[in-house]
C-alpha cells in the first residue's frame, strides 16, 4: 500500500541528492494533471483510516484487476489514471498478448484504446504482486471456480499487504444463491471487503465520460478509503461511500433482470409511461429483497439502486434491455443466445433470483414474470398482462415527511 504525503514533505525529499531518492525511496508522479492536487504517493504504509482526509486522493504504484470483460477493462482505465501500472488478468495468454499488441480489448470492448500502463496477462501471481488494491470483476458463475484455484495464494498476499479488495462482479450464484462479495468472503475470511455498484456503462467509463458510482463497505472508513483510490482528480469518475453492501449487491443483480423486463415492454409496443411504471415498481422490488436480506436500505434510492436501474432499463447500450426487446418481439431466448458473444447477466440471474425471493417469501412481480418467460417459455404478452393485473392496492411507500402528532 502507499502513503499519501503532502507536497511540503515531498519537497524535502526532492531537495535531497538524486542517489538518496533512488536508493532509499521509490516515488513517482500521479498520472493525472497535478493542478489542485496536493498529494503524491510513496511506497510506504498508508496511515490509519481514521486519519485520512476525504479531500486527499490516494495514488498507488500498482493495481490488480481480475476480470478482462468490458467492465473490468473500463475500470482498469480508471485505475490507470491513479496508478503507475495496472495488470488485468485474462485466462488465455495468447488472447492477452493480442489485446496488449492491439492496445485495445478487441474481444470485449472495441474502440477505446488502452493506456500504456495497462497490461493484460494470464499470470495470476504477476497480476496481484505489489498491488495496492485488488478488484474482482469475474462473472459471478465463474468466481468460485477461480477462487478455489487461486484464492489461497491471493489471501496469503492480502494477510501481509492489507490492501483493499473491491468486488465489482454482479449477480447471484446459481448453486448457493450467494452474491459475489459473499463468495469472495468465503475465501478471505474476516477480511474487510468493499463493493462497487452504480450506473456505469463500460464504454462510457472507458471513454472518460462522467460517471458516478457507490462504494459500499460495512466499515464506512474502508468505503471512504476505496473512494479515494478509485475517484479521479477531475471527478469524471467519482465514488460515493455507503455501508449498504447488501443493498448494492441486490440492486446490481436485480437491475439486470428488470432491464430485461423493460426491453420486453418496448418489444411489445409499450411506451415511456410503461417504462416509468416498471422502474418505479421495480425499485420497490429491490427495496423489499434488500430488507428481507438484512440490508439497511441506503443503496436503494441512491446510485446503486435508482441510478443503475434507470440507466439499465432505459438504454439499448444495455445487453439486458436488448435481450428483453427481442423477447418482446417474439424471438426466443435460444435464438438470441446463438447470436450473442457476451451473455446478458440478467438471463443467468433471473432463475436464482426467483428461488432466493421464494426462499425469503418476497414477492417480485416483474422479476418473477421475466423468470417465467426465460425458463418456463411463458408468452411475454401474457406475462406482462399478469404483472399488470395484480390486485388494486395502496402504492406502499411510507411518507417522507410524516405529519407531526
Amino acid at each position: 500500500m502507499l502513503l499519501v504525503v503532502p507536497l511540503r514533505v515531498l519537497s524535502i525529499i526532492i531537495s535531497l541528492p538524486l542517489s538518496f531518492h533512488t536508493h532509499s525511496f521509490f516515488f513517482f508522479l500521479p498520472f493525472e494533471p497535478l493542478a489542485k492536487v496536493s498529494f503524491f504517493a510513496l511506497s510506504l504504509p498508508l496511515p490509519p483510516l481514521s486519519q485520512m482526509k476525504l479531500d486527499d486522493l490516494i495514488y498507488l504504484e500498482h493495481a490488480a484487476v481480475f476480470g478482462s470483460g468490458a467492465f473490468g477493462t473500463s475500470l482498469a482505465t480508471v485505475l490507470a489514471r491513479k496508478c503507475k501500472t495496472v495488470s488485468v488478468w485474462h485466462m488465455n495468454e495468447a488472447e492477452a498478448k493480442r489485446i496488449n499488441d492491439a492496445r485495445e480489448n478487441v474481444l470485449f470492448l472495441k474502440g477505446p484504446k488502452l493506456p500504456p500502463n495497462i497490461t493484460f496477462t494470464s499470470d495470476v501471481a504477476a497480476t496481484y504482486k505489489n498491488a495496492g488494491i485488488i478488484l474482482f470483476i469475474i462473472p459471478t458463475q465463474f468466481l468460485r471456480g477461480f477462487l478455489k484455484q487461486h484464492g489461497a495464494a491471493i489471501f496469503e498476499f492480502l494477510k501481509k499487504a492489507h490492501v483493499p479488495v473491491l468486488v465489482c462482479s454482479k449477480g447471484i450464484e446459481k448453486s448457493t444463491l450467494k452474491f459475489p462479495a459473499q463468495i469472495v468472503g468465503e475465501f478471505f475470511p474476516q477480511y474487510r471487503l468493499s463493493v462497487l455498484a452504480g450506473p456505469s456503462f463500460a464504454i462510457e467509463v472507458a471513454e472518460g465520460k462522467l460517471t458516478n458510482v457507490a462504494v459500499a463497505s460495512e466499515n464506512i472508513a474502508e468505503a471512504r478509503r476505496v473512494m479515494l483510490i478509485m475517484s479521479t482528480k477531475d471527478r469524471m469518475f467519482r465514488c460515493w461511500a455507503t455501508t449498504d453492501t447488501i443493498g448494492c449487491e441486490v440492486a446490481s443483480a436485480m437491475k439486470n433482470v428488470l432491464a430485461i423486463a423493460s426491453g420486453i415492454s418496448k418489444g411489445l409496443g409499450n411506451g415511456y409511461n410503461a417504462r416509468a411504471a416498471l422502474i418505479s415498481r421495480g425499485l420497490l422490488e429491490i427495496r423489499d429483497l434488500t430488507r428481507a436480506l438484512g440490508g439497511n436500505g441506503e443503496a436503494v434510492f441512491g446510485l446503486a439502486g435508482l441510478g443503475d436501474l434507470m440507466l439499465t432499463c432505459s438504454s439499448e447500450l444495455s445487453r439486458n434491455f436488448s435481450v428483453g426487446q427481442k423477447l418482446g418481439q417474439g424471438i426466443t431466448i435460444a435464438e438470441i443466445m446463438k447470436t450473442q458473444k457476451a451473455v446478458a447477466e440478467g438471463v443467468a440471474t433471473a432463475e436464482p433470483l426467483y428461488r432466493l425471493a421464494k426462499q425469503h417469501n418476497v414477492k417480485l412481480r416483474f422479476c418473477k414474470e421475466v423468470y417465467s418467460i426465460l425458463y418456463q417459455n411463458k408468452n411475454p404478452r401474457d406475462a406482462f398482462r399478469a404483472a399488470s393485473k395484480g390486485k388494486l392496492t395502496d402504492e406502499g411507500l411510507p411518507p417522507l415527511f410524516p405529519a407531526k402528532l
